[in-house]
């Protein structure tokens, strides 16, 4: 199984380090940098599961000890920090992991959250697991793990607990985790930390195959909650779903088309119903066609049911109000969809020339849908960002 590891940075202009690492083979088969997340894209073609890492410095960590074990207190455990927190707690996505009398909490704002799977998601990459990269290093019995790339330093000191600092002020803030204990570290490549701390210098290697080699073990995912990975079913659907419906759209132009004959020349109505008969029981055996001026009713609810029925329903209806919204505006690009079928949402990437025109596109959607705004970002030429529609009622 061959692995490929993202590590994001914290903006979208920052260069982008990678690395393509094969189990079978023990080895690399290629590594790099990217310029930015906008060249993500050449990254799409290549096999395997797809490892991201997303920056550790984003993420605040701690432990809280458990009063019980009941789903009430875990639901309440947000709460009860928002003290710590810097955000609302509303804005925040958590991932709560029990640990004997305590749990370990994670946090990081959803918006970030949006940003980093936007940019995965305009380059056509779908994440297998997304991981703050300092819980990507091992993690060691008795012993902090730590690893240097990109001019920092990652750092994880417990199962669910570590930090990503600038290397300049690694020893600066280290320092106080430490105190005036010895603590040992096992660190991968040049790292500097406090004099305290007693470092086992293993061997050297691409930074990136550290996380790469030991994927499988990783028992953290950021991708839960509303988060969480499509099912491989949603996939294969919305994979096969344009296919079904031009071909239900092909079928019901020829069908209603010899409907439309039956009005046009009354003439030879009567063979011509025949003849309809005849097709439809080929296209549908063992149903019958109550009538040739049916057809077109029969049809539709044919078409429905190859579509998937009211949700896609829903989502033509959608699609159809945004083809007319985005005449309407002009200067905004459409460049992915997703539809949501079990939140009845639809996220719609696009591009503008700026943040008036995407203003100007959230107003005009306003009157008939909900519209959340995601992330924006500015890219060459505009402003990429990210809407949220559901319809209202």
């Amino acid at each position: 199984m061959n692995t490929l590891v993202i590590r994001l940075p914290v903006t979208a202009s920052q260069p982008v380090s990678w690395l393509h690492w094969s189990a079978s083979e023990g080895q690399v088969l290629a590594s790099g940098a990217l310029a930015s997340t906008n060249r993500l894209g050449d990254l799409a073609g290549l096999d395997g599961r797809v490892l991201v890492l997303a920056p550790g410095s984003s993420f605040f960590c701690t432990a809280l000890k458990q009063a019980n074990k009941s789903r009430q207190f875990l639901k309440a455990v947000p709460f009860m920090l928002e003290e710590e927190l810097a955000d609302d707690v509303d804005s925040l996505h958590f991932l709560l992991k029990p640990q004997g009398e305590q749990v370990a909490v994670l946090a990081v704002r959803h918006q970030l959250m949006q940003e980093w799977l936007g940019w995965l998601e305009e380059a056509g990459i779908e994440p297998w697991k997304l991981v703050p990269d300092f819980l990507a290093l091992p993690l060691v019995e008795g012993a902090w793990s730590a690893l240097g790339i990109d001019g920092e330093l990652l750092l994880r000191t417990g199962a669910y607990t570590g930090l990503t600092v600038p290397q300049e002020l690694a020893e600066w803030v280290v320092a106080p985790l430490v105190g005036d204990d010895v603590q040992p570290v096992e660190a991968y490549g040049d790292v500097t930390l406090p004099l305290t701390c007693t470092q086992t210098q293993l061997p050297a290697e691409l930074p990136l195959a550290v996380p790469a080699k030991q994927a499988d073990a990783l028992n953290v995912d950021l991708l839960s909650g509303p988060y969480q990975r499509k099912s491989q079913s949603n996939t294969l659907v919305k994979r096969w779903w344009p296919v079904a419906a031009s071909f239900g759209v092909l079928l019901l132009v020829a069908l209603v088309g010899k409907g439309v004959a039956i009005y046009q020349l009354s003439a030879q109505s009567s063979a011509l119903e025949q003849q309809i008969a005849r097709d439809y029981g080929r296209l549908f055996p063992g149903e019958r066609l109550v009538s040739a001026g049916a057809v077109r009713a029969q049809l539709r609810g044919k078409l429905k049911n190859l579509v998937s029925g009211s949700a896609n329903a829903s989502l033509l209806a959608m699609l159809n109000d945004l083809s007319l919204t985005f005449a309407k505006v002009g200067n905004i690009k459409p460049d992915n969809l997703r539809f949501d079928a079990s939140r009845g949402e639809l996220r719609l990437l696009t591009t503008a020339p700026d943040f008036a025109a995407f203003e100007k596109l959230k107003a005009a959607l306003a009157d008939r849908y909900s519209v959340e705004t995601g992330g924006q970002s500015t890219v060459e030429g505009g402003v990429s960002g990210t809407l949220i529609l559901r319809s209202k009622g």
